[in-house]
């Protein structure tokens, strides 16, 4: 029995069913790089130690040794007051 190769219409162009099956693998091997190299950035981070003269909701009161990511800490923590 002979049968007729599978085609799908992607847009304007026609694709076998075999190339875009390697076309999605491609696009999930980019993804899961692409997710793993986000992951490492995060977890590189530096962090940094403050101690809090105020209290903040969720983060620790009033003279209490809190251990957060620099960025956090500048933006929570420390905000610039514009003029």
């Amino acid at each position: 029995m002979i049968t007729k190769p599978r085609r799908m219409k992607l847009g304007m162009t026609i694709f076998s069913f075999e190339t875009l099956t390697a076309l999605v693998r491609a696009a999930l091997i980019v993804v899961a790089f692409l997710a793993e190299k986000i992951s490492r950035r995060n977890i590189n981070m530096p962090s940094t130690e403050i101690i809090l003269t105020e209290t903040f909701p969720g983060s620790g009161a009033e003279a209490d040794v809190v251990k957060v990511r620099r960025g956090y800490a500048r933006i929570t923590f420390c905000p610039r007051k514009s003029v």
